[in-house]
């Protein structure tokens, strides 16, 4: 018998949020007594608008979003298509040019750059030192800076830079529990599709002066590339003991239905975007007492968490078709080329230390979808006629539905019948571009005491491009009937590209900061250099341009 109450049916769902950070921190800094300035020196290798060009074909999920109940369907099915024959293309090309791709019906596991491993790295245990944070004191030193004696008192002289430590982070996570079911059965086809796509494109080519190849660096202070994807796959039927014996009385009695006329959407549509440049000029020189500078360290952060926490049936009945497609793309876009020179006749008898690398690109990615691999099963006889019963207004349902295993030990199921499409979109697209190429330009006081004596640390690099999403996805619980076709897709495609192009060729860095030096007199001085005690003159030199304007269009 019918149960005569009604059930409140789900209504479609559709959330579109986009996060954008752009900021041009790209500074100009003059400290010390050195009487010089400086003219950016102009390269010929890598820029971002040709490493975003480079990472384009490995970014192919189309960003606009689709506007209605069939573009969301071709959306699904064009992108698998697309991104199924780019996995081809890259398993036949055979060749180790930093692109992984792997298609299957069902892909399990963790990979980490073209791997398969056990056990995905942490992030916290690959963040750069020099990285800022919201915890992070400001960079400074811990070194005293003042000594004394019974007589006098001296001050530690030295010079610290800090012109990296960009923070960039992007975090996603969504749970699509919208729409679940122990049985649902598809007089139509069931498409579905998963894919991970991730791409980390950088340049990291620095010039070095001969002035400073004494100094401390490094030998582990590389750039870092990490894509982590994982599948996972979670069969709720599989934990379940084995079934005892049933008889009749086991079964439900009562239903209760409730109808949906049309499509059902479930869509989540997530964008995050952050692009900065921070193309810093430095000319330093020593000036008697102990100096920081930091021109970077800033923090983007865009981060969203969607819990869509919908309704449960016993059983949905769909007239049509099911869509089901989970997509996660990122893209991480470095360029670091930084030069860092002495003026003619620099020099340091201090402790110094350089590092212009120790950068870190990381995706990580995680589609988890809750539902058997093996659930999907031909439409029964009993199930394709109460389809077609409840197309033509009837909602009695036949004896063997009520039998199904399934429902054995309900007292009643609770019904809803879709006369349309399901179509089931889950979308996350996230890309950090940094342009963080450095000129550092290094000089001695010439209206004073030089202070060869003086410390040294310069950092260029430490900056870290992160994106983090996963995607939970809750299938039915128990079988899925399908009537027509059953299409499965599962893709990775990972993309690792590095720029080896120098960015200033094979000049000599020493005699390029040279030529970019040019000699001042009093005359020349601008009245905040006259009077600035500290010698100190900082001003933004902005280059106009937008190479991010493809990316986020």
């Amino acid at each position: 018998s019918r149960i005569a109450h009604e059930i409140t049916p789900p209504g479609s769902i559709v959330e579109l949020i986009r996060q954008t950070n752009i900021l041009d921190d790209s500074d100009f800094v003059s400290v010390g007594d050195h009487g010089l300035t400086f003219t950016p020196i102009e390269g010929h290798g890598a820029t971002l608008t040709s490493l975003l060009d480079s990472a384009t074909p490995f970014s192919p999920i189309d960003a606009a979003m689709p506007g209605s109940a069939q573009a969301m369907t071709d959306f699904i099915v064009d992108t698998g298509n697309t991104l199924k024959a780019l996995a081809a293309a890259e398993q036949a090309d055979g060749s180790d040019d930093g692109v992984f791709a792997v298609r299957e019906d069902m892909l399990e596991g963790t990979f980490v750059n073209g791997e398969r491993v056990a056990e995905a790295p942490k992030l916290e245990d690959h963040m750069p030192a020099g990285a800022a944070s919201m915890e992070n004191s400001p960079a400074g030193s811990s070194e005293p800076l003042l000594t004394t004696s019974e007589s006098s008192v001296s001050v530690a002289v030295s010079v610290e830079v800090h012109a990296g430590g960009n923070n960039m982070m992007n975090t996603a996570f969504i749970n699509n529990s919208w729409l679940s079911s122990t049985v649902m059965a598809a007089v139509g086809n069931h498409v579905e599709i998963n894919a991970i796509v991730q791409s980390n494109v950088w340049s990291d080519v620095d010039a070095i002066g001969a002035s400073v190849d004494g100094w401390k660096i490094d030998a582990e202070d590389v750039t870092g590339s990490f894509n982590i994807a994982m599948f996972t796959r979670i069969d709720p039927g599989a934990m379940d003991s084995a079934a005892p014996a049933l008889s009749d009385s086991d079964f439900p009695k009562n239903w209760a239905v409730t109808t949906i006329n049309g499509d059902l959407i479930t869509m989540n549509w997530v964008q995050q975007f952050s692009f900065v440049t921070d193309d810093d000029i430095h000319v330093l020189s020593a000036s008697g007492s102990h100096t920081t500078v930091t021109t970077g360290e800033n923090i983007l952060g865009n981060d969203v968490s969607l819990q869509d926490l919908g309704l449960y049936y016993d059983l949905i009945i769909v007239g049509g078709s099911l869509y089901d497609g989970n997509f996660i793309q990122q893209m991480n876009v470095l360029l670091d080329d930084d030069f860092v020179a002495g003026v003619s006749g620099f020099e340091t008898t201090g402790n110094a230390s350089l590092s212009t690398s120790g950068n870190l690109l990381w995706n990580e990615a995680n589609i988890t979808n809750i539902g058997g691999a093996d659930r999907f099963e031909a439409l029964p006889d009993a199930y394709r006629q109460l389809a077609e019963d409840f197309a033509s207004g009837s909602r009695d349902i036949p004896l063997d539905v009520l039998l199904d295993p399934a429902f054995a030990g309900l007292a009643g199921i609770r019904v809803l019948y879709i006369t349309g499409n399901v179509i089931d979109l889950q979308y996350i697209s996230q890309v950090n571009v940094l342009g963080d190429a450095d000129q550092v330009a290094l000089a001695m006081n010439a209206t004073s005491q030089a202070f060869p004596e003086a410390d040294w640390t310069v950092s260029t690099g430490s900056n870290a491009l992160v994106n983090v999403a996963q995607i939970i996805d809750v299938d039915t619980q128990g079988k899925t009937y399908v009537g027509g076709d059953h299409y499965s897709d599962e893709i990775l495609i990972q993309a690792e590209l590095v720029s080896d192009t120098p960015q200033y060729g094979t000049q000599s860095p020493d005699q390029l900061v040279n030529e970019a030096v040019a000699f001042l007199t009093d005359d020349d001085l601008s009245p905040i250099q006259v009077d600035d005690p500290t010698h100190m003159h900082t001003t933004h030199d902005c280059i106009p341009t937008d190479p991010m304007q493809s990316v986020v269009s």
